[in-house]
């Protein structure tokens, strides 16, 4: 995985190279915003990121529909939500936990 600052302009030139299908390039502004590049040269958006110990990668969208400074913004606002649900996670699990115990004969 290259590591590259991913801009628009560099969005449209990155190519794949020839003997491989494709080649992914990492953000080195945003940490999780990926640029998939095909052979076929299609390019797709994801965000790449733990989840439960795995790394997990969800797609965003094709580099055709929305530009790498939308990709950068969509990925900002995927970590807060992320960071929010890990929080709520963790009071749900500890008032689970204290209700269980309070429910146990």
């Amino acid at each position: 995985m290259a590591q590259v600052k991913i801009t628009n302009t560099f969005t449209r030139t990155a190519k794949c190279p020839k003997a491989k299908r494709k080649e992914i390039y990492s953000d080195t502004v945003d940490v999780g915003l990926i640029l998939e590049v095909r052979s076929t040269g299609t390019r797709t958006f994801y965000y790449r990121h733990s989840m439960d110990g795995k790394v997990t990668y969800t797609k965003l969208a094709d580099a055709s529909i929305i530009t790498a400074d939308k990709a950068r913004t969509l990925v900002q606002k995927l970590k807060k939500n992320q960071e929010l649900d890990r929080c709520i996670t963790i009071r749900y699990c500890t008032f689970s936990y204290s209700c269980s115990t309070l429910n146990s004969p």
